[in-house]
């Protein structure tokens, strides 16, 4: 019997399984002015989505914070 990939297959099953690991957590600051929704995949790589650059902005630094990621500019 030949051995039969169906690497599409997978893929589905692991971006399906990816979604379903963790509900976004909503962070916002202290004022309110800047929100961003940070979802971590099951490997912890963070997705950042917010209404403006702004709320952008201040998720990355949220994610980055909480990872230990340290950035220099």
């Amino acid at each position: 019997m030949k051995h039969v990939r169906r690497p599409a297959a997978v893929l589905a099953a692991a971006l399906t399984a990816s979604l379903l690991v963790a509900a976004p957590a909503p962070v916002s600051a202290a004022g309110g002015r800047y929100s961003a929704d940070i979802r971590r995949t099951e490997y912890g790589i963070p997705h950042i989505s917010a209404k403006d650059h702004g709320g952008l902005g201040y998720g990355y630094q949220n994610a980055g914070q909480c990872s230990g990621l340290q950035v220099r500019g």
